[in-house]
C-alpha cells in the first residue's frame, strides 16, 4: 500500500509551531506537564501507560524537562 505524500516542512512548521505556543519564554525547552497539555491540545489520546512512555522517551534523563530537538525528533 502507497503511503500519502507527507511535507516535512509542513510537519516540522506545525511541530514547532505548536512547541512554541507553550514554550512562552522561547527557550527551547517546556516541562513535562506542558508537553503533556500539547499533546491533548492537538487532540492526541494516550492511555496513561502510552502517556508515561512517550514521556520517557522525550525525557529520557528524567530531569523534568522537554527539549524542542528530542520533542522534534520523537513527535516528528
Amino acid at each position: 500500500m502507497d503511503r500519502p505524500h507527507v511535507n516535512t516542512k509542513t510537519v516540522e512548521g506545525q511541530l514547532k509551531k505548536f512547541f512554541l505556543e507553550v514554550d512562552k519564554e522561547n527557550i527551547g525547552v517546556i516541562t513535562q506537564a506542558e508537553f503533556i497539555l500539547l499533546l491533548k491540545n492537538v487532540g492526541v489520546k494516550l492511555n496513561p501507560l502510552e502517556q508515561k512512555a512517550l514521556v520517557k522517551r522525550v525525557d529520557p534523563e528524567e530531569t523534568g524537562m522537554v527539549e524542542y530537538a528530542r520533542y522534534k525528533d520523537v513527535i516528528g
